[in-house]
């Protein structure tokens, strides 16, 4: 049945409040009543058993809190959780990366801050075989644009990635490149300062992203008074640009590609798919 005012539904008898107040209480109740209380992890209900009930006093005292600030939490209280607090709740209730996740969104309305995992486990060989098997430059990059697997099109169009490894100290270090970008300075510069500068945000106890912008303001002038305007942008995806293939002298357009990898946390897969030339339109 269809709700052609979309007004909310109320909650009725067949429907449950929706609300996200009503969901962590409903989450919070449902993983304290899953702990066993003799070893403190997720047991299951079998055969009609229940375990042992975890108390709320009980719970509170592990997490090193009164029990009222619990309460708060599992009566969907809105009130301004840490991160670390949040993070002592999800070990103590056994949550796994999931749940954890959805805890985030229902008491604070945000997702828990990315964890940083290393490339090479975050990058799978079906990972690797996927972006091999494009038929225009593809690669994919870290939080810090440090290039982690890249296919043999990407090496054809920009030889001078094995020697940095880095989208962006290729863009900005290297001349032989920023001759290949057309228009750098006015087109492609600005969105990858603006790019570095909101992950910068997103990221900023990221070590390797902070020198990364370092790195680029020391080699490159025009990186450095683009710095100080406020150019920020989140991504290119659906950007289009222009550049100089190899031992050609005619630009070619690309359309800039972006997918976020959702089982390799801060790791982006990039395609620069040529753009054919549109037909004139017919008078």
């Amino acid at each position: 049945m269809t709700n052609p005012g979309r007004r909310p539904l109320e909650p009725g008898p067949n429907l449950p409040d929706l609300t996200p107040r009503m969901e962590l209480r409903r989450l919070m109740r449902a993983w304290r009543d899953r702990l066993d209380a003799a070893t403190g992890h997720s047991r299951y209900r079998k055969s009609g058993r229940r375990p042992l009930r975890v108390t709320q006093d009980a719970l509170a005292r592990r997490l090193g809190v009164t029990t009222t600030w619990y309460r708060n939490l599992e009566h969907g209280v809105q009130a301004g959780y840490s991160d670390a607090f949040l993070d002592t709740v999800a070990r103590a209730l056994d949550l796994n990366p999931d749940e954890r996740h959805v805890l985030y969104l229902l008491a604070v309305r945000r997702p828990p801050a990315s964890r940083t995992s290393s490339s090479s486990a975050a990058i799978t060989d079906s990972f690797a075989e996927i972006v091999q098997a494009q038929p225009w430059p593809a690669y994919i990059v870290d939080a810090a644009w440090d290039v982690q697997v890249h296919n043999h099109i990407m090496d054809e169009w920009f030889p001078h990635l094995h020697c940095v490894g880095n989208i962006m100290r290729l863009a900005f270090c290297i001349p032989d490149t920023q001759r290949q970008l057309l228009d750098f300075e006015h087109d492609w510069a600005p969105s990858m300062l603006g790019q570095m500068r909101a992950a910068l945000a997103r990221w900023p106890d990221n070590p390797h992203l902070a020198q990364l912008i370092t790195d680029v303001l020391t080699a490159n002038e025009h990186a450095r008074r683009l710095w100080n305007q406020p150019v920020v942008r989140v991504h290119a995806d659906g950007d289009r640009r222009r550049l100089y293939l190899p031992n050609t002298t005619k630009p070619s357009q690309i359309e800039i590609v972006t997918f976020s990898l959702m089982r390799a946390e801060n790791h982006r897969m990039i395609i620069l798919k040529p753009v054919r030339d549109q037909p004139s339109p017919e008078h």
